[in-house]
């Protein structure tokens, strides 16, 4: 609830700012504020870097400048410590356990199959039985057992058996193997064995050779080593039936060897060290050294640096490209800078790519070489961004100045600059041809084609090192991926924030299966099909003369969604030749008629519609009289009345102020005027638009608007072929009893 109620006010407080800063005497200072603080915002952001230049320097970059040390510090050598830690690591002896009880439980294993021979020989079974029966207890071959039954109690096998393996069980069977040993041994220590039954540990000296890794191999080893007068065949047969009751009895104690590990860790103090006021740690255009590399990671910590030339230059140099990009456009921005929800996300917009563009090379550390600054900035996906929300002109403007502002953020060099302005200025002449925003997937895989061909071409130039090519060509195809999910991720959001208007808004709207246009459809279905014939009508105009066509065939399907609420009052909605209006005074049907503006207005807005739209429906009667009850009101007026009533039959305006409201105007005029024709041809069509039109113009409800007497004419025309292929020229068809009586008395040419 707490946070509820701070939502709230601070809702509250942002809505009571913007009203007070929308008025006139106030708009312009917040504007001015705005740019301001964004001005401050990216200087901090650019001369960050030179207050603490040595914070991102590594082993091998070149010193921008001299680094001296201010002040006495002491600070922890991180290099140092560390090679202490990892040198008390490598003095820990690997752990491992011994477990004889394996050997125990093997051994007597061994000893039931000895015992279930010399049971079976003691009641004279044959021996081809015993190896038969043995063969299903001891997965050897029969050679070899036969080998055992016949000479065990010759050749005391089973005696030399358990010595093999007690030899191995005591020497170690290792679970792991031999390279993993080697990996673990410190020179020719190799281990410490901890024996499982008493606890001991015993430190063991000797060669990774002496432990067994394999029971093929230790068998046969042990076998010879302690038997190396047995006759070949018979030591071979001992060996392999041995091997069969080798299990790993030697196990890697790997967490207790951790934890060892650890314990000497912490009796480890660090490694400190002193630099003294005055001393250079590199001087300017040195590559950075291993050991200065750890003197600056030190220093870091306590000390920063600041290179006042460099800052003060670079505020002039800002503060030019600010104010010459200002002049361009507060002069030629147009509803950029005149309408406030326009500039306020531009504004917000800036902020955020600046905010971003300094972050954005801190994802160079994910990459084993460097890189080239410029790569690891989706300029792609701004680009996007501001054709989507701008015109093609201004999304160039605002491309060169972003490229300017990040190159002053990141570090200027020519090189990235011209990178960033070549893709963001391509992006925008390909993204400004897109209506679907699948399509920004497409434009995705040409950013990081582009980047491709670049990298290739700066390969050449700069003799790149095969990883550093790689390495660039993967951040190019990443930065083509980031660039699509960030337009497709912001897209949304800034248009709901700011309520912006889009293409992509544009065709959203033109969905005619929205809940607002079924509605229309069901409740006003005259005025639906009136709305749909405007629609085609302002966008056939709009073509004609250069303006929006999907932002008039838009506003067309919403200018009338107001005559919802008393949809029975509008003559296109009557299915009988009685009228509501017939039973109420002309002043009262005016005030239906005209209401039917502002209900359209307030659902606009609680549908969250872009204003360019609202303001068509506000506009698109502009201030024109509703003739009909007007002249109804006039002839039952006294003559006194007659020059005062005038204001209740008309719309409150304003008059149009663009192209496509114009468009909508004199296309609703036309198009109820059009309903009138009883029968229509080209020369009445012809007759009747440039009437309306010209009716329009003189009664200078065009005035506001910016078009011309050519784009009039223009919009004539087009209006004309519309309703021409509307009304276009029918076969009469005759009437049914003409056929009957034709039928029945035949040609009047027959004798």
């Amino acid at each position: 609830m707490l946070m509820k109620d701070m939502i709230q006010k601070i809702k509250e407080t942002a809505n009571k700012v913007y009203q007070k800063f929308s008025q006139p005497q106030y708009n312009l200072a917040f504007k001015i504020f705005l740019i301001l603080l964004l001005f401050l915002w990216t200087f901090n952001l650019a001369t960050r870097r030179f207050r603490q230049e040595y914070l991102q320097l590594r082993v091998g970059d070149i010193a921008p400048y001299d680094i001296r040390v201010d002040s006495d510090v002491e600070y922890i050598d991180e290099f140092s410590t560390r090679q202490k830690i990892e040198n008390a690591s490598s003095r820990v002896l690997p752990l491992f356990k011994l477990r004889m009880d394996i050997a125990q439980e093997k051994t007597e294993n061994m000893d039931d199959i000895f015992d279930e021979i010399e049971e079976m020989e003691d009641v004279q079974i044959s021996g081809d039985e015993i190896t038969k029966r043995i063969h299903s207890l001891v997965k050897v071959d029969k050679e070899t057992l036969d080998m055992i039954i016949r000479f065990h109690r010759v050749n005391n096998f089973r005696t030399k058996a358990r010595a093999i393996l007690d030899y191995i069980f005591k020497q170690g069977y290792s679970s792991v193997s031999k390279e993993e040993v080697k990996k673990l041994s410190v020179e020719n220590e190799i281990m410490k064995i901890q024996k499982l039954d008493t606890g001991e540990e015993i430190n063991i000296k000797s060669s990774v050779e002496d432990i067994y890794y394999s029971a093929s191999e230790a068998a046969r080893e042990v076998t010879k080593k302690l038997f190396p007068q047995l006759r070949w065949d018979k030591s071979k047969a001992l060996s392999v039936f041995t091997e069969k009751y080798l299990s790993p009895n030697l196990f890697y104690e790997q967490i207790r060897t951790e934890e060892i590990m650890k314990e000497e860790i912490k009796m480890i103090e660090p490694v400190k060290k002193r630099l003294k006021k005055g001393q250079i740690i590199v001087r300017y255009g040195e590559e950075i050294s291993e050991q200065q590399f750890r003197k600056l990671s030190g220093l870091r910590k306590y000390t920063r640096q600041s290179n006042y030339n460099m800052i003060l230059g670079y505020f002039f140099l800002l503060f030019l490209l600010f104010l010459l990009s200002g002049i361009v456009f507060f002069g030629y921005g147009g509803k950029w800078v005149k309408q406030d929800k326009y500039y306020l996300f531009l504004i917000t917009f800036l902020f955020v790519m600046a905010t971003l563009n300094y972050f954005f090379p801190n994802t160079m550390r994910l990459f084993p070489v460097r890189l080239e600054k410029s790569l690891l900035i989706p300029i792609g996906g701004i680009a996007i961004l501001l054709t989507s929300f701008t015109s093609p002109v201004m999304a160039y403007v605002l491309v060169l100045f972003i490229s300017l502002i990040s190159n002053f953020i990141i570090g200027f060099e020519f090189l990235d600059f011209l990178i960033m302005f070549l893709i963001g200025g391509f992006i925008v002449l390909i993204s400004s041809k897109i209506q679907k925003r699948v399509y920004t997937w497409l434009i995705g895989l040409i950013i990081s084609f582009l980047y491709f061909i670049i990298i290739l071409t700066i390969a050449q130039v700069n003799n790149y090192t095969q990883p550093q090519f790689v390495n660039s060509v993967l951040a190019g195809f990443l930065n083509g991926v980031i660039s699509v999910i960030i337009s497709t991720g912001f897209l949304p959001l800034f248009e709901y924030i700011f309520n912006l208007l889009t293409d992509f808004r544009l065709l959203e709207l033109s969905d005619l299966n929205l809940p607002i246009m079924k509605k229309l459809l069901i409740e006003a279905p005259g005025t639906y099909h009136h709305s749909i014939m405007v629609a085609n009508l302002a966008e056939s105009a709009a073509l004609s003369i250069g303006a929006d066509p999907l932002l008039a065939r838009v506003g067309a399907y919403y200018h009338d969604i107001g005559k919802i609420e008393n949809p029975d009052y509008f003559i296109e909605n009557q299915s009988s030749d009685e009228s509501k209006h017939d039973k109420i005074k002309p002043s009262i049907s005016s005030s239906v008629v005209k209401a039917h503006v502002k209900y359209g207005v307030e659902m606009a807005l609680n549908l969250r519609i872009p204003s360019e739209i609202i303001e068509i429906i506000k506009e698109h009667h502009g201030t024109t009289v509703i003739s009909y009850f007007y002249k109804k009101a006039l002839e039952d007026a006294s003559e006194d009345d007659r020059a005062n009533i005038v204001a209740n039959f008309q719309y409150k305006g304003p008059k149009p102020q663009s192209k496509e409201a114009a468009i909508i105007m004199l296309a609703d005029s036309v198009e109820a005027a059009s309903r009138l024709l009883k029968k229509p041809s080209h020369p009445r069509l012809v007759g009747m638009v440039k009437e309306i039109i010209n009716n329009r113009f003189m009664e200078g409800e065009l005035n506001e608007c910016p078009l011309t007497l050519v784009d009039m004419n223009k919009i004539a025309q087009s209006f004309i072929q519309v309703l021409s292929g509307r009304f276009h020229s029918r076969i009469e068809y005759p009437e049914k009893e003409e056929i009957e009586k034709l039928e029945k008395n035949g040609s009047k040419h027959r004798k």
